[in-house]
């Protein structure tokens, strides 16, 4: 499958913002309550840098909604 070239710059920039947090540790054993709060944390941030125009921290903070979403996704995968 070709990746469009928009997701593999989003996936990139994700990956960056992951790497800079790899000191914090994983997310695997953290409960689903948990993260949602967080995702929605960062809602609210991604909103207000939106409601300010800030387009550097709607990308942070886009990544960073993306990142939280695709934890929970990995902590409720079938595998």
């Amino acid at each position: 499958m070709v990746q469009r070239p928009e997701l593999k710059r989003f996936a990139d920039y994700m990956e960056g913002i992951l790497k800079a947090n790899d000191h914090k540790g994983g997310w695997d054993q953290e409960d689903n309550d948990y993260l949602l709060n967080y995702l929605m944390g960062e809602v609210e941030e991604l909103r207000q840098a939106v409601e300010i125009g800030d387009e550097g921290r709607i990308r942070k903070e886009c990544s960073d909604v993306a990142n939280l979403a695709m934890m929970l996704f990995n902590n409720n995968e079938d595998l």
